[in-house]
């Protein structure tokens, strides 16, 4: 058995990067059985399900939609209560969830907000939570927080030691600072940096 503090998360990493599908599932599964106290593999593995069903051509590796979509939800529902006071947790899956509710078995979004919500309560000095809340609620103090959380250098690097959960929020972090720029109370369009 391997301790999370040991996970070689790199591993993964490099099967994602590599598309090795199959092999990137038995390793989330492994990492949360080896751990299951440990918050990270469920936002990993959380991350591949819901990566896999929206974006990626899986059907080469033998891999099913509705297997893949039940596995999500199994991680989810057996995560959820576990993790509800964990901001990390709250806010990558509060925000992941926002993506395709129906994955998580919501018809709505509000369990996603009340989860961004209560990573906020929970450390309501981080602007990277904040920032998510406001985003996924087309609050349009967004746009400015997007410009603070993306010019932290410490919050971006943590968001890229936390592999390809952590690198789809930089994306969309930039994508918000790209697209918006609060100027004087109005909104304009920047061009990509």
């Amino acid at each position: 058995m391997f301790r999370e503090e040991s996970m070689n998360w790199q591993q993964l990493e490099i099967l994602e990067r590599n598309k090795a599908w199959p092999d990137a599932i038995r390793f989330v599964k492994k990492a949360i059985a080896a751990n299951p106290q440990e918050a990270e593999g469920y936002v990993r593995a959380i991350y591949l399900l819901l990566n896999l069903v929206l974006e990626e051509d899986y059907a080469g590796g033998g891999l099913k939609h509705d297997d893949l979509a039940d596995i999500l939800k199994e991680y989810f529902d057996s995560s959820y209560e576990k993790f509800s006071d964990n901001p990390e947790y709250l806010f990558f899956v509060g925000y992941f969830m926002g993506l395709a509710e129906w994955y998580f078995g919501q018809d709505d979004l509000e369990l996603s907000r009340q989860m961004l919500k209560r990573a906020v309560q929970i450390e309501p000095q981080n602007l990277l939570y904040e920032w998510a809340l406001r985003f996924v609620t087309a609050d349009e103090a967004a746009n400015e927080l997007c410009q603070q959380v993306f010019s932290d250098e410490g919050t971006m690097k943590w968001l890229k030691s936390k592999g390809s959960p952590g690198a789809y929020m930089a994306w969309a972090i930039k994508t918000n600072c790209e697209k918006y720029v609060i100027d004087h109370g109005s909104v304009k369009r920047v061009s990509k940096a």
